[in-house]
């Protein structure tokens, strides 16, 4: 098996596999979809054309040309084809997202909506679940995987039916279900920058009722992207390693039940910080080297040692059953983060700036759903959500000149807890022939609380603040027309709102918080099957009302987030897939966007180098939004030859 990896990461390491282990296709619709989710075709072609894609981005199974939302949806075994091994490198092949690499975690900008925040605290704008779990923080959703089922990019805010912090849309990661029929998949590989790889997946069944699967994947990065040029090592190192398994088991064909646990460890969670070439650093000296080598003078990577490393591990408890009066899910999980950012910010040789933040997040989550019956005249869903998520810094170290004549620095407690609850509906019906309505509403409550202080321990000072606390009670919606022009072209117009809670800035002692921003979303969108499914074609246009969007800036040493802006977005948004013949099979699509803040009065101007002069405010209105690209794209291509050893793939993207 052959992969390939293009993209404009930096320090893009190039693999090839060069052992497949028993290696068992699984392409294409296997079966009938469960109730935990539909199964998502690969690019294969059928003998009639393009295999049919199901969906579960309204919660349920459903063809996903008929789902009135712009969805993009990669499978696992295309995923593996475009040698795409990593959350942040969807953006590889999703036009308009861009996972960008902020601090200790991923940072997704969806259609240029998105956020840089990274404290613990500070939930994803694009929100990302695994398996129904809510990830709810950044320095958690960068993640390998190898037990992919498909990845569905839902675009646009998803107020209703995710709600939580989905202005922006959902990344929604559906892993393999457990076969009763024993099968064993693996690769070693081994890429630039000295970078060897390996990935294991089995599965098989212990009795009729009970499956099993494990999937462990290791990536070892032994050779830096650049140069310390001060110490004489290797900037920008990685290595992880994960584990996940999956039971599920069938007492009944009217019930499922699925648990699931995982753990991963991330080593050189964060690139390590420069200042551009030829811009004077803070003791005067012009910084040098290539474009990844870094003149400071810690080195944020060590193996073994508490610095950039991060450590999740979780567990779900699903339970589909099937009864007269519909479909009930239960899911219930528990996610845990762990680790430590160490960053020198100041990226030169001289101790001016250092932060050692460890990081801290642990969350439950609780959801019902009722969902109707699949030959109901009126297709509806309910549900409840329930979060309580605690994230913190703790025994921080600020040190450095900038903090003054302090050997040790000083050390910002801060601790966010948040308990939110959710209740929402959903439903379509039919308002005359083949035209149908999709109506959902969201209420949701929440309660944020705030613990902070600063110690100082070469003074033996400790410094607490009064605790802070804030409530948000919100209501999101969705409405949306689609029609179906002939059983292969189907159009809908929509309009949704959806909310990004607020917080507080957990390295501010005594932060006064920041409200939740908004997003009001209208969108037309087009989605056609055509010459007998050999092509199928989607496209939608959208304009974003974006309010209150929180921006995060450092103007004194200090994290400070306010909701100082509102912008608009448009744009539009194209996706393509044709069966030129029944072995080449071509796929992409585009983004067209175009944006401009509206109102932004106060926003932070850094200069290049500290030395150039101060910080200062300007107004940044009729600017355009930040990660907000004038055009994004993709183009794959997969053939494929048949031959009876197996089957051959050459893929290109």
């Amino acid at each position: 098996m052959m992969r390939n990896l293009a993209g404009s990461l930096p320090g893009a390491v190039t693999r090839v596999a060069f052992a497949s282990l028993l290696y068992l296709p699984w392409v294409g619709v296997l079966a009938a979809p469960s109730p935990q989710d539909g199964v998502a075709s690969s690019s294969q072609p059928s003998a009639g054309g393009l295999d049919e894609i199901v969906v579960t981005a309204q919660r349920k199974a459903e063809r996903l040309q008929e789902v009135p939302i712009a969805v993009n949806v990669i499978s696992g075994e295309s995923l593996s084809a475009m040698g795409t091994v990593e959350t942040r490198q969807l953006g590889i092949a999703v036009p308009a997202l861009d996972i960008g690499f902020q601090g200790s975690g991923g940072a997704p900008y969806l259609r240029g909506v998105g956020s840089n925040a990274t404290n613990p605290n500070d939930e994803p704008s694009v929100a990302m679940y695994v398996d129904g779990i809510y990830f709810a923080a950044p320095f958690v959703n960068l993640m390998g995987f190898n037990n992919i089922e498909r990845i569905e990019v839902l675009k646009g805010p998803q107020g209703t039916l995710f709600g939580r912090n989905a202005t922006g849309g959902v990344i929604q990661i559906i892993t393999r279900d457990p076969q009763q029929e024993p099968s064993v998949e693996g690769s070693v590989g081994y890429a630039n920058y000295d970078t060897t790889s390996a990935s294991l997946y089995a599965t098989g069944g212990f009795t009729n009722w009970l499956a099993a699967d494990i999937a462990v994947q290791y990536d070892n990065q032994d050779e830096g992207w650049g140069d310390n040029l001060v110490l004489g090592t290797d900037a920008n190192l990685a290595k992880s390693y994960s584990v996940r398994t999956k039971l599920l088991f069938t007492p009944s064909e009217d019930t499922q039940i699925r648990l699931a646990g995982d753990y991963a460890d991330r080593d050189g969670i964060a690139v390590e910080y420069r200042l551009p070439k030829g811009v004077r650093g803070a003791d005067g000296v012009v910084t040098p080297g290539g474009h990844y080598d870094t003149p400071t003078n810690i080195q944020i990577y060590n193996y073994g040692e508490n610095r950039n490393i991060v450590y999740a591990r979780g567990g779900s408890l699903r339970i589909d059953h099937r009864m007269g009066l519909g479909q009930f899910v239960s899911i219930s999980g528990y996610r845990k983060g762990t680790g430590a950012l160490n960053v020198d910010t100041d990226g030169v040789a001289t101790q001016v700036t250092e932060a050692f933040l460890p990081l801290f997040l642990e969350s439950l989550s609780q959801e019902f759903q009722l969902i109707a019956p699949d030959d109901s005249r009126v297709q509806w869903l309910v549900g409840a959500f329930l979060f309580d998520n605690t994230a913190k810094y703790e025994d921080t170290v600020i040190a450095g000149s900038d903090i003054g004549p302090l050997p040790n620095g000083v050390s910002p407690y801060g601790k966010q807890r948040t308990k939110s609850g959710s209740l929402y509906a959903q439903a379509t019906f039919p308002v005359w022939t083949d035209t149908k309505l999709t109506t959902g509403l969201r209420y949701t409550k929440e309660k944020q609380k705030f613990y902070s202080s600063l110690t100082i321990p070469d003074l033996g000072a400790f410094i607490p603040s009064p605790k802070a606390e804030q409530d948000m009670e919100e209501p999101t919606w969705r409405v949306a027309l689609d029609h179906a022009f002939t059983p292969e072209i189907h159009g809908y117009v929509s309009y949704n709102r959806g909310i990004k809670s607020g917080g507080f800035d957990l390295l501010t002692a005594g932060s006064q918080g920041y409200d939740p921003e908004i997003l009001d979303a209208y969108e037309v969108g087009l989605k056609s099957e055509l010459f007998g499914r050999r092509l199928r074609f989607n496209a939608s246009v959208f304009y974003y009302d974006y309010q209150d969007i929180q921006v995060q800036a450092i103007p004194q040493f200090t994290i400070e987030t306010t909701n100082a802006a509102k912008a608009h977005i448009q744009g539009i948004d194209v996706d393509f897939q044709a069966a030129v013949t029944d072995a080449l099979t071509l796929s992409g699509g585009f983004a067209v966007l175009d944006s401009e803040y509206d109102s932004y009065g106060d926003a932070v101007s850094f200069p290049a180098s500290r030395l150039d002069g101060p910080t200062t405010r300007f107004d940044a209105s009729g600017n355009e939004t930040v990660h907000t690209p004038k055009f994004t794209g993709s183009l794959a291509a997969d053939y494929r030859i048949r031959a009876a050893v197996g089957e051959f793939v050459l893929a290109a993207n």
